[in-house]
């Protein structure tokens, strides 16, 4: 009976070894096959896009986390395996803390090979497709546009209202979600998006998120955006949307937060556009000096509403009270962008916010942000 028992354990190891070798491989090979452009397009475009048509007509309309659900899942039976292995160990049983720490790789490295199915290929795909503005825009242009972006976001805060601590009052994800879902239509007529816009969900751990400096997390096998709701009130919208567009096939992040501020910046919603604002109101503002301007055009610009500069103070403050884990948040998540392909890391967030100007020229090099106000700026300015 004893010898029976060996070797059904040594076959249950050897099936096990099997199964790990060949989702190795498959994560391998897949990794490998993502690294042709070509073929990553075709993928997210295909397979990706497939998959998660199916997996969010569930996910979309369940109200809590399942990526949160699945996590825990994870945690605690690998936990229950690590007491097995222990237990097996203190007995000697080396075969048998074999079996269990296999199960747990076969786990983790199945999660791994699933993720990376279902959007890392997207990482190597061409270049966000919005409507970047590619004509030569000249300094006399500076003072309207900065109005025109000025007077916007002080009509925002007027029809909005606001906390003591210079936050905007919130609401619900419910509201927001579908106010985004309306206000991604307007990428409706570019094949580069997933057609289907899916809801981003509150994280009961958004606490630890927090600390870990987090504002969001896209789970791609489950077709979930998740968003830490801890997050200042004005930049939760802008959280939602960047989420959002990662389940729309946009998998870098820089991109993901051009997708995000195209989307809220055009949006017929104040509460939308102010965290478009929010976040990179800033872009225009570079505009507003001595550089590009004489002294009596910038005598010609604006105010801004002073709840702007509450705003902004409070989300820096809110920020820098939270750093506890900060630097391991840091770490995992540069480390992750950085195996993903990306070899900016975290520093890719700021990506297409670089401005140039040449002096001899007079001519302005504009980012990628500003380009897209711009674009919005000369559709809309004679209408």
């Amino acid at each position: 009976m004893k010898e029976k028992t060996v070797k059904d354990i040594n076959k249950q190891l050897r099936i096990r070894s099997i199964i790990l070798g060949i989702i190795g491989f498959l994560l391998v090979f897949f990794g490998l096959l993502k690294r042709n452009s070509s073929i990553a397009e075709w993928f997210t475009r295909g397979i990706d896009r497939g998959y998660f048509y199916l997996i969010s007509f569930i996910s979309k309309y369940i109200p809590f986390s399942l990526t949160e659900l699945y996590y825990v899942a994870i945690i605690v039976v690998g936990i229950v395996f690590l007491v097995f292995i222990i237990k097996a160990l203190r007995k000697n049983a080396i075969d048998i803390a074999s079996k269990y720490l296999l199960n747990i790789l076969i786990i983790a490295i199945s999660t791994v090979c699933l993720y990376n199915l279902t959007f890392s290929f997207a990482y190597n795909r061409k270049s966000v497709d919005l409507p970047f503005y590619k004509g030569e825009v000249e300094n006399k242009e500076f003072v309207d546009l900065y109005n025109f972006y000025a007077d916007d976001l002080n009509e925002c805060i007027a029809s909005l209202t606001f906390l003591e601590n210079g936050d905007v009052e919130s609401t619900s994800f419910s509201t927001l979600n579908k106010k985004i879902e309306e206000a991604y239509h307007i990428l409706d007529n570019s094949s580069y998006f997933t057609k289907r816009t899916t809801y981003s969900k509150r994280m009961l751990s958004s606490f630890l998120y927090t600390e870990l400096n987090i504002t969001g997390v896209t789970f791609a096998p489950l077709g979930e955006a998740n968003v830490n709701y801890m997050t200042p009130n004005a930049d939760i919208p802008f959280c939602m949307a960047h989420e959002i567009a990662h389940t729309k096939g946009v998998a870098r992040e820089d991109e993901a937060n051009q997708v995000a501020f195209y989307v809220l910046l055009n949006s017929d919603d104040p509460i939308l556009r102010y965290s478009a604002y929010s976040s990179y109101f800033y872009q225009i503002r570079m505009l507003n000096n001595k550089m590009y301007l004489t002294d009596e055009e910038l005598e010609m610009l604006h105010p801004i509403n002073n709840q702007y500069f509450l705003t902004q103070k409070y989300i820096r403050d809110f920020w820098k009270s939270h750093t506890f884990f900060k630097d391991i948040g840091d770490f995992f998540n540069d480390l992750y962008i950085k195996l993903s392909g990306v070899k900016e890391g975290t520093a890719s967030y700021s990506g297409g916010t670089d401005v140039d100007y040449d002096k001899e020229k007079a001519r302005l090099y504009p980012s990628r942000y500003q380009q897209l106000y711009l674009e919005k700026y000369y559709r809309l300015k004679d209408k």
